[in-house]
C-alpha cells in the first residue's frame, strides 16, 4: 500500500522529547507471567479515548525544554497493534493532528511481535509513525512459553524483517531473571537479538508485581528472582555487547514511577 506520509527516522544530535501515553493492557490477548502494568503506571482504566490523549499530549508540551530535539508521541504498554483497525486508526489520527500543526515530529509504539504482519503495517500508511518496539523479552522459546507471552522467537524474527522491509527505525526489549531463564540464556538472547541489528535495545530486569502471576510463584517459592548483584553484571555484559555491534541501549531497568518509589508494588526483584 502507498504510504501518505515518508518514514522519517528521528536523528538523534540532541535528546528527543518522549511524550508517553500509556495503554496498559489495552489490546493484550495475553496475560504475561510477569505484568501487571496498572501497577507500573498507576493508571487504573483499561480504555482510552482521542480526547484523553489530546489532553496528556497539550500537557506534556508545556514542559518542552529548548535544548530537546525532536518530538515524538509514543504509545507504551498494552498492544496498539491489537486493537481494532478503526481504534488504531482513531488513536492515531489524533496524535498525527499535532504533528499536522508543527509541534510533533513523530510517531512511536510497542506491540507484540505476532501483531506484525503486513495487513497491520498497511493501517499505518497513512500516519507519521518512524519508530515500532518490539517485546522481544526472550528469544527461548522455553522462556517463553514459561513467561505465558504467547509468541515465540520464530515471531520476532518474522516482525523483524518486515519492520526493515518498510524501514522503520526498530526498538527490540528484552528481560533478564525471567522463570527458566539463566544468566547463560540471557546472554544468548542478547546475542540473538543484536544479530538481527535493531536501532536500540531496551533491558528489563525482572521484578515480582504485586497482582502478577509472577507474584504467586513468588510466595509459593516456585520463582526466586535474581539478586541485585547478579542483574548487574549481567546487564553490564549485554550493554558491552549491544555496544561493541554498536546498537544504542537506551534504556536499563524500570522507568521509576511515584507507585514504584513507594515500594508497594514491587514485591522482589532487583
Amino acid at each position: 500500500m502507498e504510504r501518505t506520509f515518508p518514514i522519517q527516522r528521528p536523528a538523534y544530535s540532541s535528546k528527543p522529547f518522549i511524550i508517553p501515553v500509556f495503554l496498559p493492557h489495552i489490546g493484550c490477548p495475553h496475560q504475561c507471567a510477569f505484568c501487571n502494568q496498572n501497577a507500573i503506571t498507576s493508571i487504573k482504566q483499561n480504555k482510552f479515548s482521542p480526547e484523553k490523549l489530546k489532553q496528556i499530549v497539550s500537557h506534556f508540551l508545556e514542559y518542552k525544554g529548548k535544548d530537546r530535539g525532536i518530538v515524538q508521541i509514543a504509545f507504551f504498554g498494552g498492544n496498539l497493534l491489537g486493537l481494532k483497525a478503526e481504534q488504531i486508526k482513531s488513536l492515531l489520527n489524533e496524535a498525527g493532528k499535532f504533528i499536522t500543526a508543527g509541534s510533533v515530529d513523530s510517531l512511536r509504539f510497542s506491540t507484540r511481535p505476532d501483531t506484525i504482519n503486513d495487513e497491520a503495517l498497511d493501517i499505518l500508511t497513512r500516519f507519521p509513525v518512524s519508530t515500532i518496539e518490539l517485546g522481544v523479552q526472550s528469544m527461548d522459546d522455553h522462556v517463553l512459553a514459561l513467561s505465558k507471552r504467547g509468541h515465540t522467537s520464530a515471531d520476532t524474527k518474522r516482525a523483524v524483517r518486515l519492520l526493515k522491509e518498510r524501514n522503520y527505525e526498530i526498538g527490540l526489549q528484552m528481560m533478564v531473571g525471567l522463570p527458566g531463564d539463566d544468566e547463560t540464556g540471557a546472554q544468548l538472547t542478547g546475542r540473538r537479538i543484536a544479530d538481527m541489528f535493531p536501532d536500540f535495545v531496551r533491558i528489563y530486569p525482572t521484578v515480582v508485581l504485586a497482582g502478577s502471576l509472577l507474584a504467586k510463584w513468588y510466595q509459593k517459592k516456585k520463582y526466586v528472582p535474581m539478586s541485585l548483584e547478579q542483574c548487574i553484571t549481567l546487564v553490564k555484559n549485554l550493554y558491552l555487547l549491544f555496544r561493541k555491534k554498536d546498537i544504542k541501549v537506551i534504556r536499563m531497568g524500570l522507568q521509576s514511577s511515584e507507585e514504584l518509589e513507594k515500594g508497594s508494588k514491587i514485591l522482589a526483584g532487583p
